[in-house]
């Protein structure tokens, strides 16, 4: 034990006569430059107020797109309004946990934003999971509301939830107030809560909240500015699709087993 304590020791001693030997415009970089990392992000926002505020700047621009469907930003943003009301007369509200079961769908995208405009978190369940995780995952969640699809009603385990078909309610939906509802959500509220693969044991839910993806959306733009990039897990999805929602980019879900987000243009107005 005391021999390897003398080699960290010696080795810290090392580097910082190494670092004393550079020359005085390499250790400023190196110690100060490379080093700022501080950067002047919104504390206090929302991640669907930070989409809300995309919206203003490019209403009529395509959001996404799905096996030829698409929306604009102004009609994603009203039907995702429209489900947050119904959302809210269902008792969602701040940290209440949503169920999210559902495939690939623009109606994913838009019960996912509704969820958070709601002031709820989302919690993602993969229809293609084993039917073990998938009754563990709500199970554990006891999220108050689940919305899913017609045709997966028939997949889903016992539970106790409040069932909400999307898809098969779009015309209740869509008698909702278009305007954003008043949900009261800071950004010390949860956003999502995802669960691990269980690799190791149960399954376990992973909580962040809005001012922790917003920074970490943020961070992304400044440094992967690329226009294309693609990503295979359904729970990252949301997020990456709302990284682009953020710059006025159009977001494309492909098909399983893969999905892209393509950024197709950057607007910087």
């Amino acid at each position: 034990m005391r021999r390897a304590y003398t080699r960290v020791c010696m080795r810290y001693f090392t580097l910082a006569e190494a670092q004393h030997a550079l020359p005085e415009v390499e250790r400023h970089r190196i110690l100060v430059e490379w080093n700022r990392t501080e950067r002047d992000y919104p504390q206090d926002k929302c991640l669907h107020q930070l989409f809300e505020e995309q919206v203003e700047r490019t209403p009529d621009v395509v959001s996404v797109v799905f096996e030829g469907q698409s929306l604009t930003y102004r009609e994603l943003n009203t039907r995702a309004n429209q489900l947050s009301h119904h959302l809210r007369s269902l008792g969602v509200g701040p940290d209440a946990l949503v169920g999210v079961y559902m495939e690939r769908s623009l109606e994913m995208i838009i019960a996912l934003l509704g969820s958070l405009k709601a002031g709820g978190a989302y919690v993602p369940i993969d229809p293609n999971d084993p039917p073990e995780r998938v009754a563990f995952m709500i199970a554990d969640a006891g999220a108050s509301v689940l919305l899913t699809q017609g045709r997966l009603v028939a997949n889903l385990p016992s539970h106790s939830a409040h069932v909400l078909v999307v898809d098969e309610n779009g015309d209740k939906i869509s008698h909702e107030k278009k305007a954003k509802c008043c949900d009261g959500t800071t950004s010390e509220n949860l956003v999502y809560m995802i669960y691990t693969s269980g690799s190791t044991g149960q399954p376990k839910g992973a909580l962040n909240t809005h001012r922790g993806i917003c920074n970490r959306l943020l961070w992304m733009q400044e440094q992967y500015r690329p226009a294309f990039a693609a990503f295979g897990e359904l729970q990252a999805y949301f997020a990456k699709c709302r990284s682009a929602g953020l710059r006025g980019h159009s977001s494309h879900l492909a098909p399983p087993p893969k999905f892209v987000i393509a950024c197709e243009t950057y607007f910087t107005s």
